[in-house]
């Protein structure tokens, strides 16, 4: 759910705008107040599934997510909608690391663990690509409340299948410590550095959200060094392998939004696809992801998995330097789909055994914790990056207008040089998940 609601809602934004009466900046606010409480959240969600309990805030996850759903999809109003958009991100952030802790807790066995690694990989993964396919949907047949409201019935499900059949796991054996200083400024680094990403994307100033993340940082790292119970342990972020891993998985968020997120604009801009048909040109992404994550579920016992992420990357290179190809006259089906799908298996690859490395490196009742910092690189990657890539391709396109050449092809090299980009990206990606330790087969 936490996944698939970024995508769900992105195009079903121009029907809510007619409804409720956005101005076009505060439209962008139905995407961003998520995007600014999911990741500003997910590394305090973590934190509280290892000291009060996995399945407790699981739970807790889902009822907030579930109840801010249904305010979201009665909203008489702007203001109303966007505040119920910061609670669902607030819902998603507790949910994503205690989800991602308990599938780590529940299988223990290393063939089983990466298995369930892989399912849980695909699955967020395909919300992501899926997505516009089911919002455009909603929206033509049900009306662009229903893109939150099939929440509601979802989350209840989920919240009584966990109660009768999830074990309690996590929790700390003594009474539970939360460093509430260290959260709050934790918090406030990781929302202002979302914000700032937002901002740059929509063409503002983001030199001071910036900064204030900086110096919310350097105070969150000096609290935790004093902290009796510090909300992340002093050295954790900087400790290999977990840096290396997480900074991986930061690249490769990165490359998935934008992936997603170009690939639906040359669709509906430069090819001339409604936003079903956009969807529908979607479907072969997300059967790569299966794909993907289905092998390399069953790959682990004879490959380890850092190669299994090397040869995910190298797919995601690959595809995106194909991606990187488009002009004006590519079409759909020929130009678009076969590089999406190049990608997305890659991404498939990855995932999965990157959530396996991380939680496998992490000490006994950190695994929310790593978790949680995992997501939360996922999360920012994907904000800076897409904010950095808009503005490549924005350069890009304008420049090329600007000297005459029509709409469609300058956009369509816009679309192009952000694609290079994020091949570039995607070679780093390929470098820093060669320098994670652990490469030789074991056993």
């Amino acid at each position: 759910m936490t996944v698939l609601d970024v995508s769900v809602v992105n195009v079903a934004l121009p029907a809510i705008q007619d409804a409720l009466g956005f101005g076009d900046s505060g439209l962008t606010w139905v995407a961003n107040g998520y995007s600014l409480a999911f990741g500003g959240c997910l590394l305090l969600g973590g934190r509280c599934a290892d000291l009060f309990g996995h399945r407790r805030v699981f739970l807790a996850g889902v009822a907030v997510f579930g109840a801010a759903s249904l305010l979201a999809g009665a909203a008489p109003g702007p203001g109303w909608l966007v505040a119920a958009r910061v609670l669902q991100g607030l819902g998603g952030a507790v949910l994503s690391p205690a989800t991602l802790a308990i599938v780590t807790t529940t299988f223990t066995g290393e063939r089983a663990r990466r298995s369930a690694l892989g399912t849980w990989s695909a699955v967020g993964a395909v919300g992501g690509a899926a997505g516009g396919l089911l919002g455009g949907a909603l929206v033509r047949w049900a009306g662009w409340r229903w893109i939150f409201l099939i929440n509601v019935p979802i989350a209840l499900a989920i919240g009584v299948i966990a109660v009768l059949f999830l074990a309690r796991t996590g929790g700390a054996r003594e009474r539970p410590r939360l460093d509430v200083v260290g959260a709050a400024l934790a918090t406030g680094a990781l929302v202002s550095l979302v914000y700032g990403a937002t901002r740059l994307q929509d063409g503002g100033a983001a030199y001071l959200p910036f900064l204030l993340a900086i110096g919310l940082f350097a105070a969150f790292v000096r609290t935790e060094r004093r902290s009796a119970a510090p909300l992340v342990p002093p050295g954790t972020l900087l400790r290999r392998p977990g840096l290396t891993i997480n900074l991986t998985m930061a690249v490769l968020g990165c490359v998935a939004f934008t992936t997603w997120y170009f690939g639906a604009l040359f669709l509906q801009r430069v090819a001339g696809l409604d936003a079903w048909h956009t969807g529908l040109a979607f479907l072969p992404q997300a059967a790569c992801i299966i794909a993907g994550a289905r092998l390399a579920g069953r790959l682990p016992g004879r490959i380890p998995p850092k190669r299994i992420v090397l040869a995910g990357t190298v797919c995601v290179v690959a595809g995106l330097g194909w991606y990187s190809t488009v002009d004006a006259g590519s079409a759909a089906l020929t130009g678009v789909v076969p590089p999406g799908m190049l990608v997305t298996f890659g991404l498939g690859l990855s995932f999965g055994p990157l959530a396996a490395l991380a939680t496998g490196a992490a000490a006994e009742g950190d695994t929310g914790l790593a978790a949680g910092l995992l997501s939360t690189f996922r999360q920012i990657g994907a904000a800076l990056g897409l904010a950095g890539l808009a503005w490549v391709a924005h350069a890009r396109s304008s420049g090329l207008t600007a000297s005459g050449t029509p709409a469609a092809a300058a956009e369509a090299a816009g679309f192009g040089r952000a694609f290079l980009v994020a091949a570039v990206l995607a070679a780093a990606a390929t470098a820093l998940a060669a320098a994670i330790p652990g490469g030789e087969r074991r056993g």
